[in-house]
C-alpha cells in the first residue's frame, strides 16, 4: 500500500472511531477515546519519522506536531468530562481539530508527496508507515487486524 492510501485509510478509521465513541455507551467512550489517542500518537510517529521526511525541500512545510500534542490533550481532557454536560462541546471541538488537520494533509501535504516521489519510492513510504504505526500500536497495547 502506498503512503497516500495508508495514511487516509488510517484518517478514515479515525472518522469511524469518532463516530463510535458518539453512540457508545457505559465505559466504552473512555477505551475508544484511549485507542483514538494512541492512534493520533502512531500516525503521528509514522509521518514524521518515515513518510515527511520524503518532501523535497522548499516544498509546503509539515506542521502537524502541535496539532498532534493539542489531540492528545484534548483526548484527555474529553476522558475527564465524560458523563458531564461538558463532553460534547470538549469531543466536537477536537474532533473539528482533527478535521481540519485532515484535510489540510490530504488537499496540500500529501498531493506534495505524490508528485515528489516515484510511485515505488511511495510504496516504500507506505510499508514503512504501516510498520511504525503498528508497531506503535502494539506497544501501547494495541492489535492491528491482518498484521
Amino acid at each position: 500500500m502506498d503512503a497516500v492510501t495508508a495514511i487516509t485509510a488510517d484518517h478514515r478509521l479515525l472518522e469511524d472511531l469518532f463516530r463510535r465513541v458518539r453512540a457508545a455507551e457505559g465505559d466504552e467512550p473512555f477505551a475508544l477515546l484511549t485507542e483514538i489517542e494512541a492512534r493520533l500518537s502512531a500516525h503521528n510517529l509514522a509521518e514524521e519519522n518515515h513518510v515527511f521526511p520524503a518532501l523535497m525541500p522548499g516544498e509546503p512545510v509539515y506542521e502537524g506536531n502541535h496539532v498532534h500534542d493539542e489531540a492528545a490533550e484534548k483526548v484527555a481532557q474529553a476522558q475527564r468530562l465524560l458523563g458531564t454536560e461538558y463532553f460534547a462541546p470538549v469531543f466536537d471541538d477536537f474532533v473539528s481539530a482533527v478535521r481540519d488537520h485532515v484535510e489540510e494533509e490530504e488537499q496540500e501535504i500529501l498531493p506534495v508527496l505524490a508528485g515528489a516521489v516515484s510511485p515505488s519510492r511511495l510504496e516504500d513510504l507506505g510499508r514503512a508507515f504501516e510498520e511504525r504505526r503498528v508497531a506503535e500500536l502494539r506497544q501501547k497495547g494495541f492489535v492491528e487486524a491482518g498484521h
